[in-house]
């Protein structure tokens, strides 16, 4: 079991805390529109996705000949509005910052606010300008040198160890049952090679239900001719909940679309499987509020998270205890403190974990006897 000495940690927190306050967002009005000075970048919003983020039109290495570099701080100004934030190769902000991101190297450099959509207040939208200068050379380098993890998709990479490739494995804490739940990748987008393993899996396990975070049915509709056996059997049985999500814990109707779903969940047998694409941040999530509900500590939850970490990056308390604390800083403990409303990790030890999820579960909508029956669907 994972133990970290939050008192030890203490200075670093604060230390984590106040880099990110310092590129948090800081808005100026400044009456006008200016022009890029030159060898600025101007660029146009061409597309919002998804997750609400804004697509501009240019590609990474449009930003490296500006002399923009992963770790800087840029200053972005659309409209009426500047914005100083930091560009990142991956989401490292804290949940609801602003940042720059080239996501995994891809061909896209997105504006967005970390595991949420752009305010509407911003006024984001296809065909905004865009001005990019620079703040501050590398103010942010030390959160990127610290978080830009990036995983094989080949198995071969992994010792051909199928559990840790597909981030598989059983979830049970607290006074879970036996074999009644587990998480893992996608056993259906191909995009890291990881479905069959997946599917594998479940067969093995005789998974009878997967709650899917990270697509809808006309998605997993379309990749059914390609998808492996067992996860097609799944999909064709309609034993699968589609329950789209992105990673934002602090959204009042995510937590609440989320919370329905483990009720359309448990209204089919077990065993049940949770997954996103990568079984990662939204996964995550989910698990540990079922954890909660099922009794686990602190302790036992932040042990299972990290194994996620250990799996794709071979990172472990062990090995990069500094990073592990940040990794928690950043995602799992904000998202607890958030569920449970409590004001900082340290509380997280001392409450009672069961009833302060409890109590969210009622406040995103759940009755008592919805959450009675959540908990004995998984623990009985």
């Amino acid at each position: 079991m994972v133990k970290l000495d939050m008192k030890r940690n203490f200075g670093r927190i604060i230390a984590h805390w106040m880099l990110f306050v310092a590129l948090s967002i800081c808005l100026v009005n400044c009456g006008h529109k200016k022009e890029c000075k030159q060898n600025n970048l101007q660029a146009t919003v061409v597309k919002i996705n998804d997750f609400g983020g804004a697509v501009l039109n240019l590609s990474p290495d449009d930003m490296a000949n500006a002399g923009f570099d992963f770790g800087d701080v840029l200053q972005v100004e659309f409209n009426d509005t500047v914005v100083n934030v930091p560009y990142f190769d991956g989401y490292y902000a804290k949940t609801g910052d602003l940042q720059l991101t080239s996501y995994l190297s891809t061909e896209d450099i997105e504006f967005n606010s970390t595991n949420c959509g752009l305010s509407s207040g911003l006024k984001v939208g296809v065909g905004t300008e865009v001005c990019i200068t620079m703040h501050q050379k590398a103010g942010a380098i030390a959160l990127q040198d610290a978080m830009s993890m990036r995983y094989s998709d080949d198995i071969a990479n992994y010792g051909n160890d199928t559990a840790k490739f597909a981030n598989v494995r059983v979830v049970q804490l607290g006074r879970m049952a036996p074999n009644r739940l587990y998480r893992s990748a996608s056993p259906f987008d191909n995009s890291h090679n990881r479905p069959a393993y997946v599917s594998a899996y479940m067969q093995k396990c005789g998974v009878a239900c997967v709650f899917d975070l990270a697509d809808d049915e006309s998605k997993v509709q379309s990749l059914l001719p390609e998808l492996p056996a067992y996860s097609k059997q799944l999909v064709e049985e309609e034993k699968v909940v589609f329950c789209k999500l992105n990673a934002n814990y602090q959204s009042d109707e995510m937590n609440a679309k989320m919370l329905r779903g483990f009720m359309s969940m448990v209204e089919k047998p077990g065993p049940y499987l949770i997954h996103c694409l990568e079984g990662k941040d939204r996964t995550g999530y989910a698990c540990a509020i079922l954890e909660a509900l099922c009794g686990a500590t602190y302790d036992e939850i932040v042990n299972d998270y990290l194994i996620t970490y250990d799996n794709y990056f071979g990172i472990n308390p062990q090995n990069k205890p500094g990073v592990c604390e940040l990794i928690l800083d950043l995602r799992l403990n904000d998202a607890l403190i958030f569920f449970c409303g409590v004001q900082d990790a340290a509380s997280l030890r001392t409450i009672d974990l069961e009833t302060a999820i409890r109590q969210f579960m009622r406040k995103n909508g759940l009755t008592d006897a919805e959450i009675d029956r959540l908990q004995n669907a998984l623990c009985d």
